[in-house]
């Protein structure tokens, strides 16, 4: 297709209308594995513009739309998230969240209508060669969606040859692709440790069985551990997310049992196994200090819930790093080459990771002074969507279909 005739289809865009569908994605959000709603208003939206099949019930509550090309070539599978978060809506919108305590505060009501906005153009005009999928996946945030769409028999009808996402990344100029060959973001784990121990009077704390006193040293541990800089290419980083011990308003009782979490990261699976180790074998030699100290026969007892929220390292492929560096020049967008990944962990990296799949994640930057993700004061800025639609539209246009 001639460049003229791509931003020509671009300049078509109805953004009122795809405006509209964010306003009230936003307003309806629901974390994962409840995006019943939020699959069935895409489905709704995408069913105006006739694609050849559409998916349901891919993963969970995933949605995959078909258009098939005039002729064979490349399949390219393009991926939104439908997932929520379980933040309060901050702002006062117009808008704003109706679902108490749930809020779209990672910018997923916006990727949703990038991805659909594609909907618009190959409703009117099939892809030349090959196919494109537009693809909703669950439960992205808990690092759990897409291994269940991968796992789906269903995947097997649209699994893709290149497979293409983004993310909104605040804090950058807006319009800005930042990319990278290689990881793009960090392999992450989530782990609970669970202290089984005794409870004593409050008077009496010297017959308990605390697990308090033994996570004390653990906690100060991790406190106190050097984190390597992001910047390294050996980064590993080991964040406290949760700590509990005792029952509340419970003043007349020395706590017993306990638990606390914690999140690991690293650039690559590799250095996360090592992470893990380091991690339970402190965890171990603190719970057999506390118990040889005791010299109890019934001391405390661990428990590790591992594989929580496991996110792998996106790994971009170059040739598909290419497609977005094209994209970026045909949208007149600064394209800025990561020196490193970022340290949070994405799901999409089970698609860069799929034998005989080119992935790409790349960031599309949101605004300077647009909030952080994850906070409750962020909000999905509108004039993001039309960048983000001609950003995967001209990675599609411009993909080599003779290519190995």
């Amino acid at each position: 297709m001639a460049l003229s005739t791509r931003h020509q289809q671009l300049g078509n865009l109805n953004l009122q209308e795809l405006v509209a569908l964010r306003h009230d994605l936003h307003a309806h959000p629901e974390i994962a594995g409840e995006e019943e709603h939020t699959a069935s208003r895409i489905v709704e939206y995408l069913k105006k513009y006739e694609p050849d099949k559409i998916i349901t019930g891919l993963g969970g509550h995933g949605v995959a739309a078909v258009f098939n090309g005039a002729s064979s070539g490349k399949r390219v599978l393009v991926r939104a998230e439908l997932d929520a978060l379980p933040i309060a809506e901050f702002n006062e919108l117009s808008y704003r969240s109706i679902n108490a305590g749930k809020g779209h505060k990672c910018g997923h009501d916006g990727h949703m209508t990038m991805v659909a906005g594609l909907a618009q153009i190959y409703g009117k005009t099939r892809p030349a060669r090959g196919d494109v999928v537009l693809m909703f996946q669950p439960a992205e945030e808990p690092g759990q969606g897409a291994q269940a769409v991968c796992a789906d028999p269903q995947f097997a009808d649209i699994r893709p040859d290149y497979a293409f996402a983004l993310h909104n990344i605040p804090g950058e100029e807006m319009g800005a692709v930042l990319c990278k060959p290689g990881p793009f973001s960090s392999s992450v784990e989530s782990i609970v440790v669970k202290i089984k121990g005794r409870t004593s009077h409050a008077a009496e704390p010297e017959e308990a069985l605390s697990a308090g006193a033994a996570m004390a040293p653990i906690l100060t541990w991790i406190y106190d551990r050097k984190n390597l800089d992001k910047t390294d290419e050996n980064f590993m980083r080991l964040a406290v997310t949760g700590i509990s011990s005792g029952e509340q308003d419970a003043y007349g009782i020395t706590a017993g049992d306990g638990e606390f979490s914690v999140s690991l990261r690293a650039r690559t699976p590799e250095n996360l196994e090592v992470l893990r180790r380091e991690f339970k074998a402190k965890v171990e030699c603190e719970i057999a200090n506390y118990n040889q100290k005791h010299q109890s026969s019934n001391g405390l007892t661990l428990t590790f819930i591992e594989g929580i929220e496991p996110f792998r390292t996106n790994t971009n492929d170059l040739d598909a790093v290419e497609t977005v560096r094209r994209a970026a020049t045909l949208n007149n967008f600064n394209y800025k080459e990561l020196e490193v990944p970022y340290p949070w962990g994405e799901d999409f990296g089970i698609f860069t990771n799929l034998e005989g799949v080119k992935g790409v994640m790349f960031g599309l930057g949101a605004g300077e002074d647009t909030p952080v993700l994850h906070d409750p004061r962020y909000d999905f800025p509108d004039q993001l969507i039309p960048k983000g639609i001609g950003m995967f539209y001209h990675m599609i246009e411009s993909l080599d279909h003779n290519a190995l």
